[in-house]
C-alpha cells in the first residue's frame, strides 16, 4: 500500500522466521523499487533456487535485470515467466517495456495490441501503464 518501510520490516521478520519463495520474492520486489537492485537480485535468485516454477518470481528478475541494462537476460526471464503464466498482464507490460527499450517496435506493437484488447478488463495502474507504453512506442516508431 505504499508503505514500503514497514513492509520491508515485515518481510525482513518473516524471513528469519521462515523463508519462503513469496518473502524473498516480495522483498526482491520492494527492494528494485528503491534502486537497490544487487540486494533485490540475491533475494529473487534464491527464491528462484527454491523453486523456479514461480512466474513472478522470474518476472521479478526480469525487471531487475532490465533496470540494469541486461536486457537479454530479462527477455529470457520474461519469456520464462509467461511460459509459466501466460495470463499475467505485469509481465506482458514489462515485456513490451522492455521491447521498447531495445528499440524491438514491431515485437512491443504485438504485445500492446493483444494487451490492448483486454484493456476493459486491466486494473486502473495498468491500463495507465498500457497508455504510457503505447506512447513510447509511437515516439519509437518515428
Amino acid at each position: 500500500r505504499g508503505q514500503d518501510l514497514p513492509a520491508e520490516a515485515f518481510f525482513a521478520r518473516s524471513l528469519a522466521a521462515n523463508r519462503t519463495v513469496n518473502a524473498l520474492n516480495n522483498l526482491a520486489w520492494l527492494l528494485q523499487k528503491r534502486g537497490e537492485y544487487g540486494k533485490a537480485e540475491e533475494y529473487v535468485r534464491e527464491a528462484l533456487r527454491m523453486d523456479a516454477g514461480i512466474a513472478q518470481t522470474w518476472d521479478t528478475l526480469g525487471v531487475i535485470l532490465m533496470k540494469t541494462g541486461r536486457q537479454h537476460e530479462a527477455k529470457e526471464a520474461f519469456e520464462r515467466s509467461l511460459e509459466l503464466s501466460d495470463e499475467n498482464v505485469n509481465v506482458k507490460l514489462h515485456l513490451a517495456e522492455l521491447h521498447i527499450a531495445m528499440g524491438e517496435a514491431s515485437e512491443a506493437e504485438k504485445v500492446l495490441r493483444r494487451l490492448t484488447r483486454i484493456k476493459e478488463t486491466l486494473s486502473s495502474d495498468d491500463a495507465e501503464t498500457l497508455v504510457a507504453l503505447s506512447k513510447s512506442l509511437k515516439k519509437l516508431q518515428r
